[in-house]
Protein backbone atom coordinates (compact mmCIF):
# COMPACT_ATOMS: atom_id res chain seq x y z
CA UNK A 1 0.00 0.00 0.00
CA UNK A 2 2.79 2.45 0.92
CA UNK A 3 4.65 1.71 -2.32
CA UNK A 4 1.44 2.18 -4.30
CA UNK A 5 0.87 5.59 -2.68
CA UNK A 6 4.50 6.68 -3.06
CA UNK A 7 4.50 5.80 -6.75
CA UNK A 8 1.21 7.63 -7.32
CA UNK A 9 2.35 10.79 -5.53
CA UNK A 10 5.66 10.68 -7.40
CA UNK A 11 3.79 10.42 -10.68
CA UNK A 12 1.37 13.23 -9.80
CA UNK A 13 3.80 15.68 -8.24
CA UNK A 14 7.07 14.86 -9.91
CA UNK A 15 8.87 14.55 -6.59
CA UNK A 16 8.59 14.96 -2.82
CA UNK A 17 9.58 18.62 -3.03
CA UNK A 18 6.20 19.60 -4.48
CA UNK A 19 4.28 21.63 -1.83
CA UNK A 20 1.21 19.39 -2.06
CA UNK A 21 3.04 16.05 -2.08
CA UNK A 22 2.91 15.53 1.73
CA UNK A 23 -0.80 16.27 2.09
CA UNK A 24 -1.68 14.13 -0.94
CA UNK A 25 0.26 11.26 0.58
CA UNK A 26 -1.58 11.72 3.88
CA UNK A 27 -5.00 11.79 2.24
CA UNK A 28 -4.27 8.68 0.16
CA UNK A 29 -2.98 6.82 3.21
CA UNK A 30 -5.97 7.80 5.34
CA UNK A 31 -8.67 7.08 2.76
CA UNK A 32 -8.80 4.26 0.23
CA UNK A 33 -11.68 6.01 -1.60
CA UNK A 34 -9.51 9.11 -2.03
CA UNK A 35 -6.64 6.94 -3.26
CA UNK A 36 -8.97 5.34 -5.80
CA UNK A 37 -10.22 8.79 -6.83
CA UNK A 38 -6.66 10.08 -7.30
CA UNK A 39 -5.71 7.04 -9.37
CA UNK A 40 -8.83 7.32 -11.53
CA UNK A 41 -8.17 11.00 -12.29
CA UNK A 42 -4.38 11.02 -12.23
CA UNK A 43 -4.02 12.51 -15.70
CA UNK A 44 -6.01 15.65 -14.77
CA UNK A 45 -4.44 15.86 -11.33
CA UNK A 46 -0.91 15.51 -12.67
CA UNK A 47 -1.44 18.36 -15.11
CA UNK A 48 -3.00 20.64 -12.49
CA UNK A 49 -0.32 19.87 -9.90
CA UNK A 50 2.47 20.57 -12.37
CA UNK A 51 0.89 23.88 -13.50
CA UNK A 52 0.09 25.15 -9.97
CA UNK A 53 3.28 27.02 -9.05
CA UNK A 54 2.08 30.25 -7.49
CA UNK A 55 1.04 30.32 -3.83
CA UNK A 56 -2.59 31.20 -4.50
CA UNK A 57 -2.92 28.60 -7.27
CA UNK A 58 -1.57 25.94 -4.92
CA UNK A 59 -4.00 27.04 -2.22
CA UNK A 60 -6.90 26.85 -4.69
CA UNK A 61 -5.99 23.31 -5.71
CA UNK A 62 -5.43 22.21 -2.12
CA UNK A 63 -8.87 23.57 -1.15
CA UNK A 64 -10.45 21.71 -4.07
CA UNK A 65 -8.84 18.39 -3.16
CA UNK A 66 -9.49 18.88 0.55
CA UNK A 67 -13.21 18.98 -0.23
CA UNK A 68 -12.85 15.80 -2.29
CA UNK A 69 -11.07 14.10 0.63
CA UNK A 70 -13.87 15.09 2.99
CA UNK A 71 -16.72 14.04 0.70
CA UNK A 72 -15.12 10.68 0.02
CA UNK A 73 -15.18 10.04 3.75
CA UNK A 74 -18.71 8.67 3.26
CA UNK A 75 -18.92 5.37 1.39
CA UNK A 76 -22.27 6.39 -0.12
CA UNK A 77 -20.64 9.23 -2.05
CA UNK A 78 -18.47 9.10 -5.16
CA UNK A 79 -16.99 11.88 -7.27
CA UNK A 80 -16.18 12.48 -10.91
CA UNK A 81 -13.52 15.15 -11.34
CA UNK A 82 -14.21 18.02 -13.75
CA UNK A 83 -17.05 16.23 -15.57
CA UNK A 84 -17.41 18.96 -18.23
CA UNK A 85 -13.70 19.29 -18.97
CA UNK A 86 -13.64 17.01 -22.01
CA UNK A 87 -16.47 18.96 -23.62
CA UNK A 88 -14.45 22.15 -23.28
CA UNK A 89 -17.22 23.93 -21.39
CA UNK A 90 -17.10 25.84 -18.12
CA UNK A 91 -18.45 23.68 -15.33
CA UNK A 92 -18.16 22.63 -11.70
CA UNK A 93 -15.26 20.76 -10.14
CA UNK A 94 -17.13 17.56 -9.26
CA UNK A 95 -20.14 15.49 -10.21
CA UNK A 96 -21.48 14.00 -6.97
CA UNK A 97 -23.19 10.64 -6.79
CA UNK A 98 -25.13 9.72 -3.66
CA UNK A 99 -25.54 5.97 -3.40
CA UNK A 100 -26.10 5.08 -7.07
CA UNK A 101 -27.65 8.25 -8.47
CA UNK A 102 -26.28 11.56 -9.67
CA UNK A 103 -27.12 13.89 -6.79
CA UNK A 104 -25.69 17.09 -8.21
CA UNK A 105 -22.50 19.04 -8.80
CA UNK A 106 -20.00 20.64 -6.45
CA UNK A 107 -17.92 23.72 -7.19
CA UNK A 108 -15.09 24.69 -4.83
CA UNK A 109 -13.60 28.16 -4.59
CA UNK A 110 -11.74 30.47 -2.21
CA UNK A 111 -12.33 34.01 -1.12
CA UNK A 112 -8.75 35.09 -1.49
CA UNK A 113 -7.25 37.29 1.21
CA UNK A 114 -7.13 40.93 0.24
CA UNK A 115 -9.03 40.44 -3.02
CA UNK A 116 -11.51 42.97 -4.43
CA UNK A 117 -9.83 46.04 -2.98
CA UNK A 118 -11.65 47.65 -0.07
CA UNK A 119 -14.86 45.60 -0.26
CA UNK A 120 -15.96 44.00 3.01
CA UNK A 121 -16.29 40.24 3.37
CA UNK A 122 -20.03 40.18 2.59
CA UNK A 123 -19.64 42.23 -0.59
CA UNK A 124 -16.71 40.09 -1.70
CA UNK A 125 -18.78 36.96 -1.12
CA UNK A 126 -21.65 38.49 -3.11
CA UNK A 127 -19.29 39.12 -6.03
CA UNK A 128 -18.02 35.55 -5.82
CA UNK A 129 -21.60 34.19 -5.90
CA UNK A 130 -22.29 36.25 -9.02
CA UNK A 131 -19.29 34.73 -10.74
CA UNK A 132 -20.01 31.14 -9.76
CA UNK A 133 -23.76 30.61 -10.22
CA UNK A 134 -23.29 30.42 -13.97
CA UNK A 135 -21.09 27.35 -13.52
CA UNK A 136 -24.03 25.45 -11.99
CA UNK A 137 -25.49 23.25 -14.74
CA UNK A 138 -29.30 23.31 -14.94
CA UNK A 139 -31.45 20.30 -14.15
CA UNK A 140 -29.71 19.02 -11.02
CA UNK A 141 -28.69 20.23 -7.56
CA UNK A 142 -25.62 22.45 -7.27
CA UNK A 143 -23.49 23.01 -4.16
CA UNK A 144 -20.93 25.80 -3.92
CA UNK A 145 -18.19 25.31 -1.32
CA UNK A 146 -16.44 28.55 -0.39
CA UNK A 147 -13.32 28.73 1.77
CA UNK A 148 -12.91 32.11 3.47
CA UNK A 149 -10.20 33.47 5.77
CA UNK A 150 -11.32 33.46 9.43
CA UNK A 151 -11.11 37.26 9.50
CA UNK A 152 -13.84 37.39 6.83
CA UNK A 153 -16.12 34.71 8.30
CA UNK A 154 -19.30 35.91 9.99
CA UNK A 155 -22.43 34.14 11.16
CA UNK A 156 -25.13 34.27 8.51
CA UNK A 157 -22.76 35.70 5.93
CA UNK A 158 -24.10 33.78 2.93
CA UNK A 159 -27.65 34.93 3.63
CA UNK A 160 -26.38 38.50 4.05
CA UNK A 161 -24.58 38.37 0.69
CA UNK A 162 -27.69 37.00 -1.02
CA UNK A 163 -29.86 39.72 0.56
CA UNK A 164 -27.45 42.31 -0.78
CA UNK A 165 -27.86 40.91 -4.27
CA UNK A 166 -31.64 40.52 -3.99
CA UNK A 167 -31.95 44.17 -2.95
CA UNK A 168 -29.79 45.20 -5.89
CA UNK A 169 -32.09 43.27 -8.23
CA UNK A 170 -35.17 44.94 -6.77
CA UNK A 171 -33.84 48.50 -7.06
CA UNK A 172 -32.06 47.71 -10.34
CA UNK A 173 -28.82 49.17 -9.09
CA UNK A 174 -25.67 47.20 -8.23
CA UNK A 175 -24.25 47.59 -4.73
CA UNK A 176 -20.92 49.40 -4.35
CA UNK A 177 -18.05 47.46 -5.90
CA UNK A 178 -20.19 45.21 -8.13
CA UNK A 179 -20.91 45.68 -11.82
CA UNK A 180 -24.42 45.51 -13.32
CA UNK A 181 -23.47 42.44 -15.38
CA UNK A 182 -22.41 40.60 -12.23
CA UNK A 183 -25.77 41.19 -10.57
CA UNK A 184 -27.50 40.26 -13.82
CA UNK A 185 -25.69 36.90 -13.86
CA UNK A 186 -26.88 36.19 -10.34
CA UNK A 187 -30.47 37.11 -11.23
CA UNK A 188 -30.44 34.79 -14.24
CA UNK A 189 -28.91 31.74 -12.54
CA UNK A 190 -29.63 32.06 -8.80
CA UNK A 191 -32.34 29.35 -8.76
CA UNK A 192 -29.75 26.79 -9.87
CA UNK A 193 -27.95 27.11 -6.55
CA UNK A 194 -29.05 24.45 -4.05
CA UNK A 195 -26.63 25.18 -1.20
CA UNK A 196 -23.55 27.13 -0.19
CA UNK A 197 -21.13 25.60 2.31
CA UNK A 198 -19.02 28.34 3.88
CA UNK A 199 -15.80 27.11 5.45
CA UNK A 200 -13.40 29.32 7.31
CA UNK A 201 -9.78 28.25 7.13
CA UNK A 202 -6.37 28.80 8.59
CA UNK A 203 -2.99 27.29 7.68
CA UNK A 204 -3.34 24.80 10.54
CA UNK A 205 -6.99 23.81 10.68
CA UNK A 206 -10.08 24.43 8.53
CA UNK A 207 -13.28 24.79 10.53
CA UNK A 208 -16.81 24.42 9.23
CA UNK A 209 -18.98 27.50 9.40
CA UNK A 210 -22.41 27.03 7.79
CA UNK A 211 -24.43 25.24 5.11
CA UNK A 212 -26.90 27.71 3.65
CA UNK A 213 -29.82 26.42 1.60
CA UNK A 214 -32.06 28.84 -0.33
CA UNK A 215 -35.79 28.32 0.05
CA UNK A 216 -36.44 28.90 -3.66
CA UNK A 217 -33.82 26.58 -5.14
CA UNK A 218 -35.04 24.82 -8.26
CA UNK A 219 -33.45 21.58 -7.05
CA UNK A 220 -33.28 21.53 -3.23
CA UNK A 221 -30.92 19.08 -1.56
CA UNK A 222 -32.68 15.96 -0.29
CA UNK A 223 -32.63 16.03 3.53
CA UNK A 224 -30.42 12.93 3.77
CA UNK A 225 -27.84 14.44 1.44
CA UNK A 226 -27.94 17.80 3.23
CA UNK A 227 -27.27 16.06 6.56
CA UNK A 228 -24.41 14.08 5.02
CA UNK A 229 -22.79 17.19 3.55
CA UNK A 230 -23.12 19.04 6.85
CA UNK A 231 -21.46 16.18 8.70
CA UNK A 232 -18.60 15.87 6.21
CA UNK A 233 -17.91 19.50 5.40
CA UNK A 234 -18.70 21.26 8.65
CA UNK A 235 -17.11 19.28 11.50
CA UNK A 236 -15.60 21.17 14.39
CA UNK A 237 -12.36 19.40 13.60
CA UNK A 238 -11.42 17.73 10.35
CA UNK A 239 -8.69 16.78 7.90
CA UNK A 240 -6.82 19.58 6.17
Amino acid sequence: MTKRIDELVQHLCGGPEHPLAPVLRDWCAASRPFLTFAEAHQSKLRKKLRLARQTEDLADLRAELAVAARLLGDARLSLQYEPFHEAGTRGPDFALRFRTHLAGHVEVTRLRPGASGSLDGTSRLARLLCGKVGQCPPGVAAVLVVWVPPVCAQEGQVAAAVRLLEQAIQVQRPPPGLRPEEVRAFRLHRLRLSAVALLSWSPDQPVGNELWQPSQARHPLPPALARTLSTLLLPAQGPH
